[in-house]
């Protein structure tokens, strides 16, 4: 639709190559023949740039496809990194959750552990009070008897 068919252009080839075919000559003579003349030189200019320009006009749809197609690929991957972003987010949290848990556990495991060394601190103390109420009971029954 936005050409012109090669056998068009082959049956007017012999006038673009004629030196009077031009429409400043050819308006000399008549002034509508100057504009077919026109016409037919800048149709002939149209296919010629038509030509070079449809090439890459296919090869502009081809990158176009071929962006789209990328694009595609692109959402497809970027949809992959929110997903893992999101699992890495919650992986996140609920390592930071674990390591809350492990400090809290840690630090009641040393409060117990202050705890038991205080109660040993305390039994060993009251096993040396044992021995001398036991000594002080024998002393009370010697002299009461």
């Amino acid at each position: 639709a936005n050409s012109i068919p090669q056998p068009c252009i082959d049956s007017i080839a012999e006038y673009i190559r004629d030196p009077c075919f031009r429409p400043e000559l050819v308006k000399t003579k008549s002034q509508a023949a100057a504009g077919l003349c026109a016409w037919v030189v800048n149709m002939n200019k149209y296919h010629g740039i038509r030509c070079e320009v449809k090439p890459k006009e296919e090869r502009l749809a081809e990158a176009q496809e071929r962006l789209a197609r990328s694009k595609g690929e692109l959402k497809k991957v970027q949809d992959r990194v929110s997903e893992l972003k999101a699992k890495l987010g919650a992986l996140v949290k609920q390592f930071d959750e674990a390591v809350e848990d492990t400090r809290q556990i840690e630090a009641k495991a040393k409060k117990t552990q202050d705890k038991a060394n205080l109660a040993e601190r305390l039994v060993s103390g009251l096993a040396g009070e044992k021995s001398r109420w036991a000594a002080t009971i024998e002393e009370l029954k010697t002299k009461s008897s």
